[in-house]
């Protein structure tokens, strides 16, 4: 466990250079022309276009480079599995580029069966895995296998059903405009995703991949829970786009009245229960003792999600308000903030230092959201 969720960090931070904001930019600009069906086939092919030259680049490089980066992190496991997932950033670039074109045309019903499909597929690979009884650093296999099965079922989906794309709507000015839009915000999303791995990773430089594997059982359920804002987040992103393209930001601090109603005291209700149930869980499911260590650092971390809920689902304002760039830099302060705290924390604190620093970095993202959506946007969320 210790040794996939190291690859994953990395393959999850490396998709978002393969993808370079490009998905961003389909999400703002099919949202805001929902209607205009030969225009979305414009910016759809042509990012796709862009999406597949970018990401065969940078899995080439993750491939050549993946003895050195598991040298870096002091586990020959990593390198094997670097090797194994780096095909994968193809198929993971061109998903997150479909995800957002059913998201910028609010199917959330299809957005969530693919998303919930693409989990089940990994669950697929990992049972493969153990049916051939492989060796556990193939596990990361699973990722490039889950990847590329949902191409071939959501792009067939995307292209039949929703909307149909031909070679001929290739534009020379969605790329620059693409490109454009994704140099401003594309950092963002390789930051969120560092900034949700910088625990894991830190963990992984200094203490042991057992370490990791401790941490990461708990971190990857509170990640779960975490998960809950990020839909509502979904549902708010097509809304938010066209708000914005009616200039109407009165109905997006309405929309965030109703959420800070109903949401945060829902998680909070979640989060109880769930604290309660982890030992439980853990007795049925774990035998090794040690993991008992993951019970504190699954409360800690459930508190984080918790004080999170009130701003998260509003993530993407700036994004969809055209503030690519001031996103990127809210995101490149939580990240600055989130590896000072487990620089200074996990030497003194062990993993539990981890999850303090992660914690407190879920509830600052929130306040930011707020500060810079009055800030930039004049919205009071």
């Amino acid at each position: 466990m210790g040794v996939f969720n190291q690859v994953f960090a990395l393959y999850i931070v490396l998709s978002q250079f393969s993808v370079w904001g490009i998905h961003y930019s389909v999400l703002k600009h099919v949202s805001y022309n929902q209607k205009n069906v030969d225009l979305i086939s414009e910016i759809v092919i042509s990012a796709i276009i862009l999406c597949i030259a970018l990401a065969s680049v940078f899995a080439s490089i993750t491939y050549i480079s993946k003895e050195l980066i598991g040298n870096l992190m002091h586990s020959s496991g990593v390198s094997v599995g670097l090797g194994l997932v780096a095909p994968g950033l193809i198929g993971f670039s061109l998903n997150k580029v479909l995800l957002n074109v059913l998201n910028g045309l609010n199917h959330m019903r299809s957005y969530a069966v693919f998303q919930a499909l693409r989990y089940l597929l990994i669950l697929v690979g990992v049972v493969l895995v153990i049916a051939f009884s492989l060796p556990g650093n193939y596990l990361a296999g699973s990722l490039t296998f889950a990847e590329l099965v949902l191409l071939i079922v959501m792009g067939s989906y995307t292209f039949i059903v929703v909307v149909p794309v031909r070679l001929a709507a290739v534009s020379s000015k969605w790329f620059s405009e693409h490109l454009s839009f994704g140099i401003r915000g594309f950092m963002s999303g390789a930051l969120t995703e560092i900034n949700t791995r910088v625990d894991v990773l830190t963990i992984g430089y200094f203490l042991t991949d057992t370490m990791v594997g401790i941490y990461s059982f708990a971190a990857i359920i509170a990640e779960g829970f975490s998960q809950l804002s990020i839909v509502v987040r979904r549902n708010m992103d097509p809304l938010l786009g066209e708000c914005f393209s009616k200039n109407n930001f009165s109905q997006i601090e309405e929309y965030s009245k109703r959420i800070k109603r109903v949401f945060p005291p829902v998680m909070f209700v979640i989060t109880i229960g769930a604290v309660f149930f982890y030992p439980k869980g853990l007795d049925i499911f774990i035998s090794d003792a040690n993991f008992n260590q993951s019970i504190w650092i699954f409360g800690i971390l459930m508190i984080g999600v918790t004080l999170n809920s009130f701003y998260r689902p509003f993530l993407g304002i700036l994004l969809q308000g055209d503030r690519p760039g001031y996103h990127t830099l809210m995101v490149g302060i939580l990240v600055v903030f989130n590896f000072i705290g487990n620089i200074i924390l996990i030497p003194f604190l062990g993993i539990y230092g981890a999850a303090i620093a992660t914690a407190c970095v879920y509830s600052f993202e929130g306040l930011l959201i707020k500060y810079y959506s009055k800030r930039l946007l004049g919205i009071h969320l």
